[in-house]
């Protein structure tokens, strides 16, 4: 009965299929399934393809020919890094690469998303009915990618790990393992094995099938091992992030991980999805903590996370009447020991739902 049960695929599997038979090249499918388990809800990324790579100790070629075929999956413009790329990705796939939709979204995107629809004209020598007519085409397009898998986010998410500070001052990691089946072997067939009335074929069925749930049970028991090995060893290493919060958190990748774990990364990966930690800044995910460094001045780095808190704190202080602007941004980063371009500055900014100077001013 429950082998007749269908239901949709998940985003992940139906995009898992699709990788199969994308590449022939081991590296390249190593990426895939990578990028696939960095997606958000939306079914962006939210990491440079550098990054990405760094992160998980893939090669950087492997995952930039990856991100091109997974742009080109279904549903088209999933892997997208921004809005603008999966506009794109979708014109093209429609044949409209050479559209007026796509010169404006290829040549004046910062201009059209101020709404300055006479400088995105001047610049792609549009006039007014053609710079309309691709506005009307975009309007048609998807805005994430992954609307039809979404579920509905009002829902309860219980952690899988609480860190609290023990009395002798020390972090201290508490599964919770309620959700975790506990499983045994019946009785009863032990019994019909013990005794006489079985027959040779009967008995070794039996004996396989509890072979296959001995190995279950293990393999269960050997996952939530790994989970919990995983969390620990997240809390020795980001220390500074326990007691000081995101603005400490430092970088590291699933290749550290695993390394220290004795497992492969896609171990680390597999056992860090879909898990979540109670912490005394809030409820985050496990892959979270997975994150590359920005330089600083002393030699040292950053993680990103800890860049993004950074940048929501200068955004925070700024004078609303005279926000910002992006390049300022980075200078008072700089002042920070932070060396950072302003293309990323814009991005971590995008990331934090803070719109561009322009649009943040307001009048006192």
């Amino acid at each position: 009965m429950l082998e007749s049960v269908t239901g949709e695929s998940s985003l992940s599997e139906h995009l898992a299929e699709q990788a199969r038979t994308a590449s022939e090249d081991p590296q390249v499918q190593e990426a895939l399934k990578l990028l696939i388990s960095s997606l958000d809800d939306r079914g962006f990324l939210d990491e440079d393809l550098s990054s990405i790579a760094l992160r998980s100790g893939q090669s950087y070629e492997a995952v930039v020919t990856a991100h091109t075929l997974l742009l080109g999956f279904d549903p088209v413009g999933i892997g997208a890094r921004d809005l603008r790329e999966c506009f794109l990705a979708q014109l093209r796939q429609r044949g409209r690469g050479l559209s007026f939709a796509a010169r404006l979204v290829q040549d004046a995107w910062e201009p059209l998303m101020a709404r300055r629809l006479d400088e995105c004209g001047r610049i792609c020598e549009l006039t007014p009915d053609e710079v309309r007519d691709g506005l009307t085409e975009m309007a048609k397009l998807e805005t994430a990618p992954a609307r039809r898998f979404m579920r509905d986010d009002n829902r309860v998410v219980s952690p899988d790990a609480t860190v609290e500070k023990a009395d002798d001052g020390k972090w201290k990691v508490t599964m919770d393992d309620r959700h975790i089946p506990k499983l045994k072997l019946a009785s009863a067939y032990k019994d019909m094995l013990a005794g006489q009335a079985l027959g040779e074929k009967e008995r070794a069925y039996l004996l396989e099938r509890m072979r296959q749930g001995k190995f279950l049970i293990g393999a269960i028991e050997e996952r939530q091992r790994t989970v919990e090995r995983l969390a620990h060893i997240i809390v020795e290493r980001q220390g500074d992030f326990f007691e000081h919060g995101p603005a400490q958190l430092r970088p590291l990748t699933m290749t550290d991980v695993a390394k220290e774990m004795g497992v492969h990364e896609t171990t680390v990966g597999r056992a860090a999805a879909n898990k979540w930690m109670l912490t005394p800044h809030g409820l985050k995910e496990f892959r979270w903590f997975f994150t590359s460094g920005v330089a600083t001045e002393g030699g040292g780095t950053v993680a990103q996370e800890g860049v993004q808190e950074l940048i929501a704190d200068i955004l925070a202080r700024e004078n609303p009447a005279a926000p910002l602007a992006d390049e300022a941004i980075t200078a008072e980063l700089r002042k920070r020991g932070i060396q950072i371009a302003r293309r990323t500055v814009a991005k971590y900014r995008e990331a934090l739902g803070q719109p561009p100077a322009h649009m943040r001013r307001r009048r006192l």
